[in-house]
């Protein structure tokens, strides 16, 4: 089964500027190389609903990034993340496809994605990590209206810190994440004593160098095993593609093939 996917052009306008390391242009590469090989239907998921953040962040925050204008606070300022015009309306699209397939979930699909999206580092009233609005927490939040039990999974290369903090005290939210050692890489959390709620966090962190044998190996016998004993109704997975081998500001060698290994796993869940 192939699933729609949700995305739309407007996507691209969550953009910090042309000399920034986040740059969403890949999601139209991604779409032209997905409709070169495949037929795939593209469903969009529309602007974003703006009272989705209220669900993850404080009103105070929400209502600064609204602005436009929140100066050096709640995150924001020159380096990782500086304000820029329309940032509201252009993260309130960025997300949009997250939040859609979770509904459609909530309502009955088996499997649904979104190439946009996974702002996996953004805190309750803080922008961090080329993040505003946490839309993967915000999905969770929408899945448990449905399903009692929602599992969180990350492989992207870094820490889904944002995620594990906006759930961590809730036992009924089981939070994953396999990255580079936060030691060594931003955001410098998601060691193995931050455990959650009865236990429901779990963090793999994997030194700098490490293959991607040992990265699947290692995928496959921790959040594997926390995945079948939580039993959860449904699952988000945050696909970063950084752990790759030719990442520039990372330290894991996983493939392609090992990337897609671990997530083939989890579809079969």
């Amino acid at each position: 089964m192939t699933p729609s996917i949700f995305y739309h052009p407007r996507m691209l306008s969550y953009s910090f500027g042309p000399s920034h390391p986040f740059k969403p242009e890949r999601l139209a590469r991604a779409m032209d190389l997905l409709t070169s090989v495949m037929d795939i239907e593209v469903v969009d998921p529309g602007p974003g609903d703006p009272d989705d953040p209220l669900r993850v962040h404080e009103a105070a925050y929400v209502e600064a990034v609204r602005s436009g204008n929140p100066g050096g606070r709640y995150g924001f300022g020159p380096g990782d993340n500086p304000p820029f015009p329309g940032m509201f309306d252009a993260t309130l699209a960025y997300g949009a496809g997250t939040l859609a397939a979770a509904r459609a979930v909530r309502n009955g699909a088996r499997l649904s994605c979104t190439l946009g999206g996974g702002l996996h580092h953004a805190r309750r009233s803080e922008a961090s990590g080329f993040c505003i609005f946490n839309d993967p927490a915000c999905a969770i939040s929408v899945l448990k209206e449905r399903f009692e039990r929602v599992a969180y999974v990350d492989i992207d290369l870094h820490h889904g810190d944002g995620v594990q903090w906006l759930w961590y005290d809730d036992p009924n939210v089981l939070t994953c994440s396999i990255h580079q050692d936060g030691r060594t890489l931003y955001p410098g959390t998601g060691f193995v004593a931050e455990t959650g709620a009865c236990y429901s966090s779990v963090n793999v962190p994997l030194e700098p160098g490490t293959t991607g044998d040992t990265w699947l190996w290692a995928f496959e016998h921790s959040i594997l095993p926390a995945l079948d004993r939580f039993k959860p109704g449904a699952i988000v997975l945050e696909m970063g593609a950084d752990p790759h081998f030719s990442d520039p500001l990372g330290h894991l060698m996983v493939s392609a093939q090992e990337w897609w290994h671990a997530i083939a796993m989890l579809r079969e869940l």
